[in-house]
């Protein structure tokens, strides 16, 4: 049951009709952050969302920015007395309403951090950290909306970690203290601390009706109504790594990093162990202790845990994506990799207990700290790695859902050094299938170049007139010529018969802008054989020609008064930002905070000078690590920090064949808030919609054609809502001479 109901998931993300301009996010949610308990339901929350599990269906439902939610790196979870879910985040608070499966109400209120919720006296209280200063939230439901109150802070607390309701009092856990209070008695500001003699920092505590449990380093102290204080365990080594515990019937459970616990009085059992989970957080009902681990959600029960991962991307925060020659996704790691359907690989050691319905198996190789950067080139994958013990660049084959290992490159003699790690930044292939790498790991050879059988390493002074530094990008030009980005210049190499012993080679040096010292961060050169280099400054390009001696033929843009001014001048860009171009040569950035940022081929601004980020579009993070396109579906696949966002655009390879249209929603319903989407429309098109005796009753010119996709709202051209039928849709090329003709049904509401 686990399995289809992710299927169904799955296949609704990545192959879904989508009409240009909108995102879908393909994100794990394997990392869990906190979990919470509501009516039915387990409720769980990880960066990208968060998950209600029914534990007798089995089943899982996703909500994320797809399903409604307007922000996501979220860290908390609460289920308050009306069956509404509040979660919690550095961007702010939302409400969701699981009755009406959407989102309720949202607060930025400037929120920079929030710890927690509860219910208290009809009214619901956040912990929560406002421009600076920590304190309580206060909500108030009037009519079933919800309404911020006020915000309640404490100038001399630096923290609140935890919260909770005890004895008709708010009880706060704040810079490993305790302070309590009743906030329609007294200000936040006058409330004391319950338990003054207790000296040793307070690491957590759970409540009920009778008791409350505050965990030290060394003890667990037992806190009744009537305030008087005992203590519950002390004594026991296994105290001092326990993080979180959960009160269950007189019981006490709790957790470290990788152990289960229950505590009774003076006794601590340890009921699980493993060295490869990592627990969050805890919670328990009267049958389950519920864990949020690194693993997905895991519950305990009867004296056996389980794992509850449904199949989903293992790889939550991917280096790098690419798509295979079969239109397969790849998302990797240091952890590991996964493909599409989902099938994963880690690079760790895999805990004990894992389901089976997560397609999990472990890789024996060291990924280092990070994947530099991938290639997929002739039905082979190519990553570069730094800091790997493994290899500096690792080839792999991918057949039938398995990753099978093909080579490993290496720096400089790494092969045979003492070196224990292998450093490369970049890599390229050129039009001889030669795979060049740069790395900042061998200093004295950081330049390197293999193909099937031999290799071949430059030595920094290899220019003679400059110097190759060590980690620095690399392209190639139409020429098949290697471009070098060096401390404050360009390198260019070019060679000619066989680059392991050339016939003839020469390196020349270029400046990045005549007179003036700029220091590449990344280059890139487009279809069209335009040099394009990031600096700190912005974006310049070069024209190249096919002169060795003189390959730079103009450097820009060029302003009316002579001076060269780079795009994107105001954008901080630093040493993770990337270039990519795409399908139609398009040129787009990334920057580390701010999104990306896209120049088109006429060297505009697309879709304006804003680029596109997390604040004006449904992108995930504005941290983006990596780009790629599908060329025939127009889809950019834009790896973040927190998953990936599969983004549709108007810039797909040339469609010219009429064979290839699709409308969007079938039968077509109007009134609509959506239009009917034509999809695969071949450039220059006009479109006609008719009724069966040939009547035309729309027109839709070439000009208002957004790429590839026609849109449609039911209208006539009298502006007027077309009645029930079928009509006929009939697509003219002008350009390809050709034209095809398909049925749609309208149905009028």
């Amino acid at each position: 049951m686990k399995k289809f109901l992710y299927f169904i998931l799955f296949i609704n993300i990545v192959f879904s009709q989508v009409r240009i301009g909108e995102f879908q996010s393909i994100s794990s949610f394997v990392n869990i952050q906190d979990i919470a308990l509501s009516k039915d339901a387990i409720l769980y929350v990880s960066n990208s969302g968060f998950i209600e599990y029914k534990n007798k269906e089995q089943s899982f439902n996703i909500i994320s920015i797809d399903q409604g939610l307007a922000f996501n790196e979220l860290n908390k979870i609460y289920a308050d007395f009306n069956g509404n879910y509040w979660i919690g985040s550095n961007k702010g608070i939302q409400v969701w309403s699981a009755n009406e499966k959407k989102l309720k109400e949202k607060f930025d209120l400037d929120i920079e951090q929030v710890s927690g919720f509860i219910d208290y006296n009809n009214l619901i209280y956040a912990s929560a950290k406002l421009n600076g200063e920590w304190g309580l939230i206060e909500f108030k439901y009037i009519d079933d909306k919800i309404y911020y109150r006020d915000f309640y802070s404490r100038s001399d607390i630096s923290n609140i970690s935890n919260i909770t309701v005890f004895n008709d009092d708010i009880y706060i856990l704040s810079s490993k203290r305790i302070l309590s209070g009743n906030p329609f008695n007294e200000h936040i500001s006058y409330w004391e601390n319950p338990m003054p003699d207790l000296s040793d920092d307070i690491i957590d505590f759970s409540s009920d009706e009778n008791n409350l449990f505050v965990l030290t380093n060394s003890a667990i102290h037992q806190l009744f109504r009537d305030k008087s204080i005992e203590v519950f365990i002390n004594n026991n080594s296994n105290l001092g790594s326990i993080k979180r515990i959960s009160i269950l019937d007189n019981n006490l459970y709790a957790i470290s990093d990788s152990s289960i616990f229950r505590i009774s009085k003076n006794e601590l059992t340890s009921l699980y162990q493993d060295s490869s989970l990592n627990f969050a957080d805890i919670e328990s009902d009267k049958d389950n202790l519920w864990l949020a681990t690194d693993y997905g959600l895991g519950q305990f029960r009867d004296g056996a845990y389980e794992n509850l991962l449904f199949n989903q991307p293992f790889i939550s925060s991917p280096d790098i994506v690419e798509i295979s020659d079969r239109s397969q996704l790849i998302l990797a790691n240091s952890k590991g990799v996964s493909l599409s359907g989902w099938v994963n690989y880690s690079t760790q050691t895999l805990p004990k207990d894992i389901s089976i319905d997560f397609m999990l198996s472990n890789i024996k190789l060291d990924f280092g700290e990070k994947i530099s950067k991938s290639i997929f080139h002739n039905n082979t994958l190519f990553v570069s790695l730094i800091n790997s013990q493994s290899a500096g660049i690792l080839s792999f084959e991918i057949s039938n859902n398995r990753l099978n290992l093909i080579k490993r490159y290496f720096s400089h003699d790494s092969q045979n050094s003492i070196l224990s790690q292998y450093v490369i930044n970049d890599m390229a292939i050129d039009n001889q299938d030669n795979l060049w790498a740069t790395s900042s790991g061998k200093q004295d050879y950081p330049l390197s170049v293999f193909n099937d059988i031999q290799s071949r390493h430059f030595a920094f002074d290899s220019p003679q007139s400059s110097i190759i530094t060590g980690g620095g990008s690399i392209a190639i030009d139409n020429y098949n010529r290697v471009w070098i980005a060096s401390l404050n210049d360009m390198l260019m190499y070019h060679y000619s018969g066989n680059v392991m012993d050339p016939q003839n080679e020469n390196w020349i040096s270029q400046s990045i802008v005549p007179g003036l010292n700029r220091s590449p961060i990344t280059i890139g050169v487009s279809k069209n054989n335009i040099l394009w280099i990031l600096t700190e400054y912005g974006l310049i390009y070069k024209e190249l020609r096919a002169s060795n001696s003189e390959p730079v033929a103009r450097t820009g843009p060029i302003t009316s008064n002579g001076n060269i001014t780079p795009y994107f001048s105001n954008i901080p860009f630093d040493e993770n930002s990337i270039i990519r171009f795409d399908p139609r040569g398009n040129i787009w950035v990334t920057s580390k905070s701010n999104g990306i940022f896209v120049l088109d081929i006429n060297r505009e601004y697309w879709p304006n000078i804003d680029g596109i980020n997390s604040s004006n579009s449904k992108l995930i993070s504005n941290e983006v690590m990596d780009i790629k396109f599908s060329a025939d579906k127009g889809l950019a696949y834009i790896a973040t920090k927190l998953g990936v966002s599969k983004f549709k655009i108007p810039f797909a390879s040339e469609i010219k064949q009429t064979n290839q249209i699709d409308f969007f929603p079938s039968p077509y319903r109007i009134p609509s808030q959506y239009p009917l989407t034509i999809d695969g429309v071949p450039e220059k098109s006009s479109i006609q919609i008719m009724t069966l005796n040939g009547t035309i009753v729309a027109t839709i010119e070439a000009n208002q054609i957004n790429g590839y996709q026609a849109f449609w709202n039911g209208l006539d051209d009298n502006g007027n809502f077309v009645g029930s039928g079928i009509y006929l849709i009939l697509i003219i090329s002008q350009k390809h001479k050709t034209s095809i003709m398909k049925k749609l049904a309208v149905i009028r509401n």
